[in-house]
């Protein structure tokens, strides 16, 4: 169980408190600031950060280590994630009144693409939660014309089928414990996916671990290319490894099992 849950969940699943999306959180005066100020500043310092870690982590690793481990305790409490499999997807859509779709700024900020994968959530079913602060900011007009209020089964539809390109889904909290979004995020596009790779975390490993049948399983490696984590391999006889250290538990290697010999199992 992470951290969030003690802290943010009364011990239970932290992004399944409703508490933790009330609407009355959005108008607290430092989280505006922040929200207003969250689009231009990644668009602004995103890939510049990249590089710096990267020149870090090549000519002074142990130091770059110790400051990323220090920024990552820093980002929990303002912009935190966790990974959540679809089916807990599910169980949040039940919890927010309102699901507003935007383009994906580290998609935008990384390759120039606009593609919506990203979900700002309500609790209100009536109000745009959170859009007009976003909108105060120049930086944001071009993502404000995108933008578009979608059922949540319209917004479960469209996540499974970025599943189904690879995409895990993660929950983000703005200013901890406020959750305002689901994203979806893959290797290449999601700047969250690449800091915590270069060694800021900037996202919780999911509350499950993937389980094989090795009954079932026939080591055909589907599995193993659609891990985003390098948590799945080949034992090379008839049944794949499973690292349970670097599994998140998004359960998208599920989806590509021919065999249906993989299922999700608590941590």
């Amino acid at each position: 169980m992470c951290e969030f849950c003690i802290k943010h969940g009364d011990g239970e699943k932290w992004y399944l408190n409703a508490a933790n999306y009330a609407e009355e959180l959005i108008y607290d005066i430092e989280r505006e600031k922040y929200i207003e100020d969250f689009l231009p500043s990644i668009m602004a310092g995103g890939v510049k950060w990249l590089k710096i870690i990267n020149r870090g982590n090549r000519f002074v690793p142990i130091i770059t280590r110790k400051i990323l481990k220090r920024n990552s305790s820093e980002m929990k409490k303002i912009h935190f994630g966790q990974v959540v499999p679809l089916e807990e997807v599910r169980e949040i859509m039940k919890i927010v009144g309102q699901v507003v779709r935007l383009p994906c700024v580290c998609r935008q900020t990384l390759h120039s693409v606009e593609e919506p994968a990203c979900y700002l959530l309500a609790a209100s079913p009536d109000k745009l939660g959170f859009k007009e602060i976003i909108g105060r900011r120049d930086e944001a007009v071009p993502f404000m014309g995108s933008m578009e209020k979608v059922s949540t089964e319209t917004a479960l539809a469209e996540m499974e089928k970025l599943e189904e390109r690879g995409m895990i889904h993660t929950v983000w909290t703005f200013i901890t414990p406020f959750i305002g979004a689901i994203c979806n995020c893959d290797s290449s596009g999601c700047l969250a996916v690449n800091y915590t790779a270069r060694g800021l975390q900037l996202f919780f490993p999911g509350e499950d671990v993937i389980y094989v049948d090795s009954d079932t399983c026939s080591d055909c490696g589907s599995c193993i290319d659609m891990c985003l984590f390098g948590a799945l391999s080949s034992n090379g006889s008839d049944s794949v490894n499973i690292d349970s250290t670097l599994c998140h538990g998004c359960g998208i290697c599920r989806r590509v099992c021919p065999s249906e010999a993989l299922s999700l199992t608590s941590r």
